[in-house]
């Protein structure tokens, strides 16, 4: 990868993550405004698991999506890298199995 590449992609994420972090306040402010005292604990809770299930869902995505790209460019990566780990992983199955 070269400089000027880099420093894009740090510029992106660090744009990302300001982003996010900008955007967090405002978002619970408006998650819990309105609700009644009592009632804070369970929305900032929604709020939190709302959160974390799109961070799953979003990784889950990009996961998808990159390793579909590496398919597209290296269709025989993972057939070489089960191959090159099928030895260490039988002789650990191996080992673990004597009593």
């Amino acid at each position: 990868m070269t400089g000027e590449r880099r420093r894009r992609l740090f510029l992106l994420i660090l744009g990302a993550i300001v982003v996010a972090w900008l955007a967090g306040q405002p978002m619970t402010l408006g998650a819990v405004s309105g609700v009644a005292h009592q009632d804070t604990g369970m929305a900032s809770a929604l709020l939190n698991t709302a959160q974390q299930v799109g961070g799953a869902l979003d990784l889950a995505a990009l996961s998808t999506i990159s390793t579909s790209a590496a398919d597209d460019r290296l269709p025989d990566a993972a057939a070489n890298l089960y191959r090159a780990m099928e030895p260490r992983t039988s002789r650990c199955w191996r080992r673990r199995a004597r009593p």
